[in-house]
């Protein structure tokens, strides 16, 4: 039986359908309306499991809808009878206010297009039966504007690649589509554009780096051949491995990081890429992320954090960053540490360990030394002064806030006495008693 309708989206097994683009006059709440006939038009159908709705109203009378429809376990039959009946549906909504323009079924790991033309929608089965029946398959797409293969591993990817193009050789409807390629965990794709250009030079370059280097994931495009290793020590000559090949002009924008590495943005990565090659392997980090003048660690604790900032100090390039930052996560603590001063830096690090063996502290987060720090409550500000003044970089300007059903936020200068500052926003309101015993408590252990 249909499951109720939900206003959600969920991850499918089966079979998805996306339903796009409602326009016109009908009812107020068109896309909700949309959704809701698409479900109850599939209701009485065996083999559906759920559908599930998400709509945007827009407008009145104008909005959209996406459905998803979970199926059974279904044969070739059911599916191709369900491909038609959903594409019928949407022939029939044409002359009606409630148009389905998009829709797409997910099955046994592929995602189809549905069209309201019955010969398309069997060039679309056809094409999945086949992708479905290549060795090594692992699932794919196949629409008018993308095709890809997918595979259980890289092994398989350049033949996947090839596969699913020479399907597509001879057939008209999917001309203008993208075609790709990738493995079942999406770190190895291989694409080639609308044009789908087979291209060459990439495909070669990547089977020499892959036999030469330890691989954790690629990203080859048209215009752009990007690598991930397993070990950052590896960057550098693969960088310089690639740059030797005779057709490396061919391969466009170059991009070799770890896989501990993400970057962003454009620019020249020498720089920082030579500051990650000095700091080589370090334990405790999760992840770095980079662009041309930034370095933002993700580690496991702030002794990692603090092991990383005893190695940056001795490399002098990285005292020329406009950013460098720390930061860790987890479900009961958050810390955020950003300053390109080494000095601040270790300050800043040393203030976070102490605060954060404290179970009372929350979320520290420094810009240089000043500080914003999140405790459990207010009604233990004033035992938690000591430790904040032992603490916190002398003379720089901080925040302590708690919410603990109610709002206490102070901003001072750690200062002997205690300097306590205005508020930013006058709609910002505190706890004058809270406040009060913080700034006698700070100052007792101040001059003690």
């Amino acid at each position: 039986m249909l499951a109720p309708i939900r206003q959600r989206v969920t991850t499918l097994a089966v079979v998805l359908a996306v339903v796009t683009g409602l326009r016109g006059c009908g009812p107020v709440d068109a896309g909700s309306a949309a959704g809701s006939d698409f479900a109850k038009f599939l209701a009485s159908e065996t083999d559906v499991v759920d559908v599930s709705i998400v709509a945007t109203n827009v407008l009145p009378f104008a909005g959209s809808a996406d459905a998803t429809v979970t199926l059974s376990d279904v044969s070739d039959d059911r599916l191709r009878e369900l491909m038609h009946l959903i594409g019928e549906y949407d022939a029939a909504q044409e002359k009606t206010l409630a148009k389905l323009p998009a829709i797409q079924v997910i099955t046994g790991g592929f995602t189809l297009q549905v069209d309201n033309i019955r010969a398309d929608n069997e060039q679309v089965l056809d094409l999945y039966f086949d992708l479905r029946a290549t060795p090594n398959s692992a699932g794919g797409v196949v629409g008018r504007d993308s095709v890809r293969g997918n595979v259980a591993s890289a092994d398989h990817l350049i033949e996947a690649y090839d596969a699913t193009g020479a399907l597509l050789d001879d057939d008209t409807l999917f001309t203008a589509a993208e075609l790709s390629a990738a493995d079942s965990s999406g770190r190895f794709s291989v694409s080639g554009g609308v044009e789908r250009i087979r291209r060459d030079a990439t495909i070669d370059a990547f089977a020499i780096v892959s036999a030469a280097f330890d691989l954790a994931g690629a990203t080859l495009t048209s215009d752009a051949f990007g690598l991930k290793l397993q070990r950052q020590a590896d960057v550098a000559p693969a960088t310089a491995f690639i740059e030797s090949l005779p057709d490396v002009a061919r391969l466009g924008l170059v991009t070799i990081t770890s896989g501990l590495v993400t970057q962003s943005g454009e620019g020249d990565f020498t720089t920082v890429n030579a500051i990650i090659d000095q700091l080589g392997d370090v334990d405790g980090v999760i992840e770095i992320f980079v662009s041309p003048n930034s370095l933002w660690f993700m580690v496991e604790s702030v002794a990692a954090a603090q092991g990383i900032d005893v190695l940056l100090a001795d490399i002098p390039t990285a005292a020329g960053l406009k950013s460098l930052q720390y930061q860790i996560a987890d479900d009961e603590t958050t810390l955020l540490v950003e300053g390109t001063d080494p000095v601040d830096r270790a300050l800043a690090l040393a203030a976070a360990a102490s605060l954060l063996a404290d179970d009372f502290v929350t979320s520290v987060e420094f810009s240089g030394v000043d500080a914003r720090v999140v405790v459990q409550n207010s009604t233990g500000i004033a035992e938690f002064a000591p430790l904040a003044r032992a603490a916190l970089v002398p003379g720089s300007t901080n925040w302590i806030s708690a919410y603990d059903g109610g709002f206490f936020q102070l901003i001072f200068e750690a200062t002997t006495p205690l300097t306590v500052l205005p508020p930013r926003f006058e709609t910002d309101e505190t706890d004058p008693a809270a406040a009060a015993a913080f700034v006698t408590a700070w100052n007792a252990a101040s001059h003690g």
